[in-house]
């Protein structure tokens, strides 16, 4: 299913009666209310957080991975090292904060 597909999808299904915007209605969120639109920009959100944090741990855990495999093989140079480390940690900050918003 295409992302535009999946975002009319979202929009029918908080209430939009006309998801397309149409050039005669001169109105990009025609079709809702206001709360349909804050509804929906709401559950939008939520979904592409859960995906950015799929991806977070996916990269989080290769890090990982690859930081295990230099510190067996050293094979690569120090600055490589050094930018494995930083991306690691940014990840690890990232989560912790996607986890504290959780709660």
């Amino acid at each position: 299913m295409a992302l535009s597909d999946q975002i009319e999808e979202l929009a029918k299904k908080h209430g939009a009666t006309s998801y397309r915007n149409r050039a005669d209605t001169q109105h990009p969120a025609y079709g809702f209310t206001p709360a349909q639109l804050v509804n929906l920009l709401a559950e939008f959100t939520a979904e592409i957080s859960k995906q950015d944090e799929a991806l977070i741990r996916q990269m989080l855990e290769a890090l990982e991975l690859a930081r295990r495999l230099v510190l067996v093989g050293s094979a690569s140079t120090h600055d490589e090292i050094d930018a494995m480390f930083t991306a690691a940690s940014a990840a690890r900050a990232r989560l912790e904060k996607i986890d504290g918003l959780k709660t």
